[in-house]
């Protein structure tokens, strides 16, 4: 018998995803896991552990008595220590594909209103003023404007593909990513520091790893042209939150487009909740009824290929 425990509290079990596991002897529980201790409590006897964002850290992995893999709904590993899992020769298997096309969709649609100040009117509306030229007058065409993508991955290379279609001149740095695909995405591939000093948007697609923690530092938020946006639709770690608040709200910053934070949810002391200039979403960049079914199905599907390879 082979014991999967999936530990979140988020996703539904539905018989679509169970179905993975029939004809291969499996006994299955799902439960809640918030802390260290709950995974430790509850996973200790797993062959398999199901997880979303809950932490499975180097203690957690060594209480893992037989634990052959640990599969994530979705694409980041930041919650799971990735070098124990791999000196306790667990695999850690995500989806790096269920999202690609909503989280490209929405960096792009955060772009285009930052681009086009469309939170900047909406409140002018609401707060008595109807001008267009009040906050519009400096705004470009976007033919005339340049997108710096940091991270070229599958997502940053959709949203690169998408944003061909208004004329952006697209810029990226990447350094795990061959010259050959950044012209087959049609991007100018050039320098991390140059893209932040030169770039009208600046927009990140990497994970959240050691090397790109804290990647998008006070010196290179203050690098940026005054009139630039940065947009996040990865992981909140990836920016200095406070001093990206302070820039936007002295107006040395244009706009930011934020679906990740470092914290979640935003703690309610922020000070990004009043930045001006901001758009703010709930990590919900993922969202769409198919990707949420896909990831779930897959997340499910990645056990049960290494249950059958167990029973081979």
């Amino acid at each position: 018998m082979f014991k999967v425990v999936k530990t979140d509290s988020i996703i539904p079990v539905l018989d679509r995803y169970t179905a993975a596991f029939d004809g291969l002897g499996v006994e299955f529980v799902a439960t809640s896991c918030e802390t260290e201790d709950d995974l430790i409590r509850e996973c200790g006897d797993a062959d398999a552990l199901l997880v979303l964002k809950e932490p499975v850290t180097a203690r957690v992995i060594a209480s893992l008595k037989r634990c052959r893999i640990i599969s994530r709904f979705g694409a980041g590993v930041d919650n799971i220590d990735v070098e124990a899992a791999k000196a306790a020769g667990i695999e850690v298997a995500i989806v790096p594909d269920a999202s690609v096309e909503e989280v490209s969709t929405h960096a792009v649609a955060m772009i285009l209103a930052l681009v086009r100040r469309l939170p900047r009117y909406d409140r002018a509306i609401r707060e008595g003023y109807y001008s267009a030229l009040r906050d519009g007058g400096s705004i470009r065409r976007t033919q005339a404007m340049s997108v710096g993508l940091v991270g070229l991955g599958r997502i940053g290379t959709m949203t690169a593909r998408k944003l061909s279609a208004f004329g952006f001149q697209l810029w990226g740095y990447d350094p795990y990513t061959s010259d050959e695909a950044f012209r087959a995405a049609g991007v100018e591939r050039r320098p991390l520091d140059e893209i932040i000093a030169n770039a009208d948007v600046v927009s990140l697609h990497m994970p959240l790893t050691a090397e790109t923690a804290n990647l998008i530092d006070a010196t290179r938020l203050e690098a940026m042209k005054p009139e630039a946006i940065l947009v996040n639709v990865s992981r909140g770690g990836l920016v200095d939150e406070a001093a990206l608040a302070r820039l936007l709200t002295v107006g040395r910053l244009a706009g930011a487009g934020l679906d990740a934070f470092a914290e979640e949810p935003l703690p309610a002391s922020s000070p990004l909740r009043v930045s001006p200039n901001t758009l703010l979403t709930p990590h919900a960049a993922f969202c769409s009824q198919e990707a949420f079914h896909e990831v779930c199905f897959k997340a499910f599907d990645n056990v049960a290929q290494v249950i059958r390879q167990v029973g081979a």
